[in-house]
């Protein structure tokens, strides 16, 4: 994203959409009441004819909704500024974000440091090349394509004929893999830059699927072997979950955030206090500089309640300070309503504290 006019205190900032990472970043980093500027399409009536036209309408945010495959972002709501007589001050209207887009917003009490990271996260994306993941059993197979935004579960295939024991066992095994290499194939040329492939599953089936890939792909992407329970979107996430991913790159985010959650409930699980959650147990562990890790949801930082959204960033602002890790979870996040269940907010912590903060957390103040 290029930023070329920033007032963090005004809360005004202009910048230009690079690519789909910024739209995406946007889409987190917009809230309701907002003010958004930009040149869009209304249509207007000319004598009993419509034709839309362009303008430069000023709207106040109401909805928002990012749309990854068609590389847009729509933001809704009610129109503040622009030609009245093209475009009515309260009428609704919608303005469409693409690659290209120029935009300005305005927050009328201003941008804070945390909020503007969740811009530069852009940035930390763009360098993220996907990674596909693929579950696959005898009879079953499920490819999921893991981005720095989020896990898409991209297609399953089934061998409805067992190949198991038949006599013709090995055509029927090697028309089931070019089904799955289809669907590799096709979500290769979806993404292009791959950064690896992981193959998991229960048996020797991997092993041999790897083998055929290998086979038909040559070295133009790292495959990687795991283990997993089945074919199916149960067994990616069994992936995710262990961190096999960061086998392959140590900076992906989503599985790194993954890795971390399983860490948080390991700690509950044990109970030794090195885990916390809710924005009380978790506000207590940052002032006493505890807090190695933290996982905040988006809706936390865009909560409409002023004074919730005030302390979350005051808390942000204070763990930066102590140099706590600091990762902000978007709404296509896989952990996004695992960490709403826990209060929006988990933390790992560095020692453990008086008073069992991993014991207890604090209702939702989302």
């Amino acid at each position: 994203m290029r930023i070329y006019n920033i007032d963090m205190n005004k809360g005004v900032l202009e910048a230009q959409v690079e690519d789909i990472n910024d739209l995406f970043a946007l889409w987190n980093f917009l809230r309701p009441g907002d003010l958004v500027e930009a040149i869009t399409a209304r249509k207007v009536k000319f004598e009993g004819t419509s034709e839309r036209k362009k303008m430069k309408l000023t709207i106040v945010v109401e909805k928002l909704a990012f749309h990854e495959m068609l590389e847009t972002l729509r933001i809704g709501g009610r129109i503040f500024s622009g030609p009245e007589n093209f475009a009515p001050l309260g009428a609704y209207h919608t303005i469409q974000l693409r690659v290209g887009s120029k935009v300005k917003i305005m927050r009328s009490d201003g941008f804070s440091e945390a909020e503007i990271e969740v811009l530069k996260e852009a940035d930390t994306l763009r360098r993220l090349n996907p990674i596909i993941i693929i579950a696959i059993e005898r009879d079953e197979a499920t490819i999921g394509v893991l981005t720095g935004r989020s896990l898409e579960i991209f297609s399953s295939v089934y061998q409805h004929i067992s190949y198991k024991d038949a006599s013709d066992a090995t055509s029927l095994r090697n028309a089931f893999f070019k089904k799955v290499l289809e669907l590799a194939s096709e979500v290769m040329s979806k993404y292009r830059n791959i950064s690896g492939i992981i193959i998991a599953g229960p048996s020797l089936t991997k092993e041999e699927f790897a083998e055929f890939l290998r086979r038909n792909l040559g070295d133009r992407v790292p495959i990687i072997l795991d283990q997993a329970s089945s074919g199916t979107e149960a067994a990616i996430n069994e992936v995710l979950r262990r961190g096999t991913v960061l086998k392959i790159t140590n900076e992906f985010l989503v599985a790194s955030d993954l890795k971390d959650y399983e860490e948080f409930l390991e700690h509950l699980g044990r109970g030794d206090g090195l885990a916390c959650y809710g924005l009380e147990a978790v506000s207590k562990a940052i002032e006493w500089g505890a807090a190695k890790k933290l996982l905040v949801i988006i809706d936390l930082i865009n909560n409409p309640e002023c004074t919730v959204r005030s302390k979350i960033l005051e808390y942000i602002k204070r763990a930066n300070d102590f140099r706590a890790k600091i990762r902000i979870i978007s709404r296509v996040h896989p952990l996004h309503d695992k960490i709403k269940n826990f209060g929006g907010i988990i933390a790992l912590l560095r020692y453990r504290l008086h008073g069992d903060l991993g014991e207890r957390g604090m209702d939702s103040d989302i």
